[in-house]
């Protein structure tokens, strides 16, 4: 037997002694992924047209043209359609009735 084989041999039975104690070290974890879809992009203007509106929501809100409520459900509004994050800030009074509010 050559040089090169006997090192591979070895070295295969030293990786798999390594992988049998880490095995033996580590607890089996259920992990769940679930997979969403991003919009095509002919939803991208349909997402920035509802983001338009969900700004709209919060200025008519800041002039006390709207209630917190209705401001949050435009906001829900935005998210359940479009499944996109929502990066815009939110006053004190949109964000409580945005996470007490189903």
């Amino acid at each position: 037997m050559g040089l090169r084989a006997s090192i591979a041999i070895l070295s295969t039975i030293l990786l798999g002694c390594d992988r049998s104690q880490a095995r033996s070290h580590t607890a089996d974890t259920s992990m769940v992924f679930v997979e969403t879809q991003s919009p095509p992009l002919a939803d991208s203007a349909f997402s920035a047209r509802l983001l338009d509106t969900v700004r709209l929501a919060l200025q008519a809100h800041s002039r006390g043209l709207i209630t917190a409520d209705s401001a949050a459900k435009v906001a829900k509004d935005y998210l359940d359609r479009t499944h996109r994050s929502l990066s815009i800030p939110l006053d004190s009074d949109v964000a409580h009735a945005f996470i007490n509010n189903p």
